[in-house]
């Protein structure tokens, strides 16, 4: 068994939801709903995105072990560790890898927890 590597991406992000989007360098994925479109959008990136009160601001975190989509688990396995510490997390899978979206505030104890999570 492995241990999972997290990596911190740099910068803040937040989640948006619009009716139509124009690409930017910003938004790092979307996602198509009957409601909208999902947009996660490096904060930094674009004076566009301005913040509203109500949103929050998260990090990104990927794991750096092969998380493929064909493997079992893994998701499950993160997501109940950091429920147990109160830690919120919105997860992409690609690929690859699995990227976690965890509130800023949250984002060193979100760390720790995943580098002790074993797979």
């Amino acid at each position: 068994m492995n241990y999972l590597q997290p990596f911190l991406n740099p910068g803040t992000y937040q989640f948006q939801t619009r009716l139509q989007v124009e690409f930017h360098p910003g938004i790092i994925a979307t996602f198509r709903e009957e409601e909208g479109i999902t947009l996660i959008v490096r904060t930094d990136s674009n004076g566009d995105d301005a913040l509203n009160e109500e949103d929050m601001l998260w990090s990104w975190i990927t794991l750096q072990n092969n998380t493929s989509l064909d493997k079992v688990g893994i998701t499950a396995k993160f997501a109940a560790a950091l429920a147990k510490s109160d830690i919120p997390c919105n997860v992409m899978a690609a690929h690859h890898h699995d990227h976690i979206f965890v509130p800023i505030g949250k984002t060193q104890d979100a760390m720790d927890i995943l580098g002790q999570v074993r797979i």
